[in-house]
């Protein structure tokens, strides 16, 4: 009698162990659609992910190109103004025209230096010509550096305004 209630416990459990290994059976067919889901939809959100990191990582290198960029444009247009300002205290001529200021700072060796100096050459002899010299003659005419009389020609301002001031304290 033992013999045989041992041998219905071990058909009970190797029954068992069968349903078992059916259940998981089913359950891992009924189920591999939503796993194919499921992995279709981390594989869309990652590669999402991607997505908006290429699209940051893109941003931020615009963005610090572009700041790059205002800070050598800075940089460009200071040194222009210091090489006009030291032009007109260099010149025999207290009044210098926008053309003669223009073809001094064109042919001058540090116009040279300057475009060697910089990673893009090609915009460097263009602060020196044009509306962008005009540009910085104007800053340095509203910054009070520098003055304009009749239209084209300027001065160091300083030269001549304390000038003015004892002229008009003494009248």
């Amino acid at each position: 009698m033992l013999a045989s209630l041992f041998d219905f416990v071990r058909d009970l459990a190797i029954l068992a162990a069968a349903l078992g290994i059916a259940r998981w059976a089913w359950d891992w067919h009924s189920t591999s659609a939503d796993r194919r889901d499921e992995a279709a939809k981390s594989a869309i959100a990652d590669e999402r992910w991607r997505a908006d990191m290429r699209q940051w990582v893109a941003t931020v290198e615009s963005r610090l190109g572009e700041a790059l960029g205002d800070r050598r444009e800075a940089a460009v247009r200071a040194g222009v103004k210091v090489r006009v300002h030291k032009l007109l205290q260099s010149t025999s001529d207290p009044y210098l025209s926008f053309g003669e200021i223009e073809r001094a700072l064109a042919s001058s060796p540090a116009a040279e230096a300057a475009a060697v100096a910089t990673a893009e050459p090609a915009s460097t002899p263009d602060a020196f010509a044009g509306d962008a010299l005009r540009s910085v003659l104007i800053e340095l005419v509203g910054d009070g550096v520098i003055a304009q009389m009749d239209h084209d020609r300027y001065f160091i301002a300083s030269d001549y305004e304390t000038g003015d001031e004892k002229d008009d304290d003494e009248r």
